[in-house]
């Protein structure tokens, strides 16, 4: 009798730990950060008009500028922290 026993909690220490893996997998696979290859432009121009936008609900205050976008990874396709003008053509 207690073989069983020891079977059982065995089978759902097992259940347990491949569902464990399961959500971590999809955890750092599905909700990565990762750019599809040859969407980098894309990416970069939609964080482009994202900062633009958010500038504009500020008043395109100087002093108030959005914060937090890194536009390093832009410089090669000619993108970067856009000006005033800028972003009230992409607006």
């Amino acid at each position: 009798m207690a073989r069983k026993g020891i079977t059982v909690y065995t089978l759902f220490i097992i259940v347990v730990l491949a569902i464990s893996i399961f959500f971590i997998f999809l955890l750092l696979t599905r909700f990565s950060k990762k750019i599809p290859k040859g969407k980098e432009r894309e990416f970069c121009l939609a964080k482009q008009r994202a900062y633009c936008l958010e500038w504009y609900s500020k008043g395109f205050d100087v002093d108030n500028k959005p914060e937090g976008y890194d536009f390093s990874e832009c410089s090669k396709y000619g993108i970067g922290e856009p000006s005033k003008k800028t972003c009230e053509e992409i607006i």
